[in-house]
């Protein structure tokens, strides 16, 4: 009996043995990077909440006392956050967004009387409008939303020089992400667990037409 029916007849004898294994292997490897993507997913979301509300009480504290405030502070505020928290804070977020936060707040403050109320709501909508009004100034970065809907609006308006400017801005904000390091864990997570099922399943129909 030759090599190569010796190893025919042993892995035909292991058959059961080894695809049990090689299920068991799979199903936790599965879940353990199920638990690890979800953690680094919460983590995520962990960090933009805490990094949103460390942000609205630097405003809030800047509007009680009374302090200097503009749409080109706001922004080195958010930016200042962002690498505090390694979060690419305008990936999700806009400054109008935060102002129109700040101001439900100060709306659902119980210990404000109306007078204040009145007085910090309209300072923050005198921001708004002066932001508005300064957008194109300040080189706010864009909303991947906002992005996508210009995006969209180009290709159905023919407007190619937009669109691929567009693209550009789309392509480089996804190629390059210095505080999403959780992103590229999760994506490679995702493209590891694909390798390993494609693996498995290879291994399988090997022996399965050995």
């Amino acid at each position: 009996m030759g090599l190569y029916e010796t190893f025919i007849i042993i892995i035909s004898e292991q058959m059961i043995n080894i695809i049990t294994t090689m299920g068991v292997s799979f199903f936790f490897f599965i879940l353990t990077t199920w638990g690890l993507e979800k953690y680094l997913k919460t983590a995520e979301i962990e960090r933009k909440i805490r990094a949103k509300e460390n942000i609205l009480d630097l405003l809030e504290s800047s509007l009680i006392f009374k302090q200097d405030i503009n749409p080109k502070k706001i922004l080195h505020l958010v930016n200042a956050v962002g690498r505090e928290h390694e979060l690419d804070i305008f990936s999700y977020l806009t400054i109008i967004n935060l102002l129109e936060e700040l101001e439900l707040r100060f709306e659902k403050s119980k210990h404000l009387d109306p007078t204040k109320k009145k007085e910090y709501t309209r300072k923050i909508e005198d921001l708004i409008s002066e932001l508005e009004n300064e957008e194109e100034n300040l080189e706010i970065p864009i909303t991947y939303n906002k992005l996508l809907e210009e995006l969209t609006k180009n290709i159905k308006n023919s407007v190619k020089t937009s669109a691929l400017k567009n693209i550009d801005i789309l392509k480089n904000k996804l190629i390059y992400r210095p505080y999403d390091s959780s992103f590229s864990i999760i994506s490679n997570l995702s493209n590891i667990r694909r390798s390993y099922l494609l693996y498995i399943l290879l291994i399988y129909l090997i022996i399965i037409f050995i």
